[in-house]
């Protein structure tokens, strides 16, 4: 069903142009319905937030920075609704990082080293043998099971700390997404390491900051540093104060060589739950303390927003 274009356009220069190649995707894919593109964006790992296509479409919004995740999410949607090939998906969301990446280094956005150097996962095996009907048949039966998935949501999300913790459907970094040098940020809460030493002359904070393209975020950040191999992570949680490391995901750790900023997550879910976060650093062993394992955290808090 994919159709080339006669000859391949050249990379977009600048977010104004990437999001109406975006849009013109989701024309020429029979504009496919919000649920649908959700549930095939999340068999490659991101969501769709409910407002993406509203704001694809609006003019307000023409010059707005879509992350990677929002990218990624209106591609693989667009493809897999439309009855795209595993392999082709692949190929094109190579393409399109391509222009993302492009366009983002152009407009002179900060893109973390780290999020930005992630490969993307092995595509699936395409399915021999079944041609174009067993491709429309997966795509019907996704956009059944998602309707019949937002009827249950409402109920899995006051009842999942008896069930299976909904951080999974997440990798361990989330949405992953970049902080913007061009907004400024704020330090929630912070604390000072390491644990019991008389100079505690490291500091940790938990930031967060109202992002242009994707509302509230937050992530770890290193604001003062002794050792170039001293580490930082972000932990989150759907729970408040977990006490079970099983309930909670830890974004790194990461050497300060990689960065002082963990890559960033939405306070809020694409469901619209909300997140508990903590930050955190080590020291390595020659700065610790004698009894301390050289790990400081801050206490969880749940950003208002």
């Amino acid at each position: 069903m994919h159709v080339s274009a006669p000859e391949a356009p050249g990379r977009p220069a600048s977010h104004a142009e990437l999001r109406e190649r975006l849009l013109r995707l989701y024309e020429e894919s029979d504009r496919p319905s919000y649920k649908a593109m959700d549930t095939a964006a999340r068999t490659h790992g991101v969501a769709l937030a409910r407002a993406t296509l509203s704001d694809l479409r609006n003019e307000k919004y023409r010059d707005r920075r879509n992350g990677w995740d929002v990218v990624k999410a209106v591609v693989v949607g667009c493809l897999l609704c439309r009855g795209e090939t595993e392999e082709t998906v692949a190929a094109e969301l190579e393409r399109w990082r391509g222009w993302w990446s492009h366009v983002s280094v152009e407009s002179g956005e900060v893109v973390n080293r780290k999020a930005a150097a992630r490969p993307e996962p092995p595509a699936p095996e395409p399915v021999r043998g079944r041609g174009w009907f067993a491709r429309r048949w997966r795509v019907l039966l996704a956009c059944v099971v998602s309707f019949v998935l937002g009827i249950a949501v409402g109920v899995l999300a006051a009842t999942w700390e008896d069930g299976s913790d909904p951080s999974l459907a997440y990798d361990a970094c989330g949405e992953a997404v970049a902080p913007t040098s061009q907004h400024g940020s704020l330090a929630l809460i912070a604390e000072t390491g390491p644990p019991k030493k008389v100079v505690r002359d490291r500091l940790i904070q938990l930031k967060v900051q109202l992002h242009p393209a994707h509302g509230w975020i937050a992530w770890a950040h290193l604001e003062k540093t002794g050792d170039p191999q001293d580490r930082l992570w972000l932990d989150w949680s759907y729970q408040e104060s977990p006490k079970d490391h099983s309930r909670w995901r830890q974004c790194g750790a990461q050497s300060i060589s990689v960065g002082v900023d963990t890559p960033a997550l939405l306070v809020k879910d694409a469901g619209g739950r909300e997140r508990w976060f903590r930050a955190c650093g080590q020291v390595p062993d020659w700065h610790r303390a004698p009894t301390a394992n050289g790990t400081f955290c801050t206490s969880w808090t749940r950003p208002r927003t």
